[in-house]
């Protein structure tokens, strides 16, 4: 019996060890598109703990993003430094466009399709919550 004991402790202590868990999320995250002919609305938002809420102009739906999302979630927020990257201001006046945004803990980033496109940081964590929206859209039902 101590024999499987020690077998254990020395599996919960090796398991243990390997490469560092990224740091968790420290606020809420955001995602929003909308504009268009049609008026669309995609709205993200995300909570520390990785709950997450998928919105349109007329339904919502709620998810938990698995452990492997919420890291690299978590890493492409690190990476994308909202707090230190400025808006876009429109070039162009336009109808019919789309404006964009991402935010991480109160700050956030916009652009449109009449402004210059963000850093491509900014754009991957853009991408990679675009994708959480597409994968959970609420139903148009």
């Amino acid at each position: 019996m101590a024999v499987w004991r020690a077998a254990l402790c020395a599996l919960a202590i090796g398991g243990c060890g390997g490469t560092a868990s990224a740091a968790p999320l420290q606020g809420q995250v955001s995602y929003a598109k909308s504009g268009g002919i049609a008026g669309l609305v995609q709205k993200l938002t995300v909570t520390r703990d990785g709950h997450a809420t998928t919105s349109s102009a007329v339904r919502k739906r709620s998810f938990r993003l698995s452990k492997v999302q919420l890291k690299a979630l978590t890493s492409a927020v690190t990476k994308a430094r909202i707090s230190r990257t400025s808006s876009e201001k429109d070039n162009v006046q336009g109808a019919d466009g789309f404006s964009f945004s991402v935010g991480y803990n109160g700050d956030k980033v916009t652009w449109s399709d009449f402004s210059d496109k963000p850093p491509q940081r900014v754009l991957a964590l853009y991408e990679l919550l675009d994708g959480l929206y597409t994968s959970h859209a609420p139903s148009q039902r």
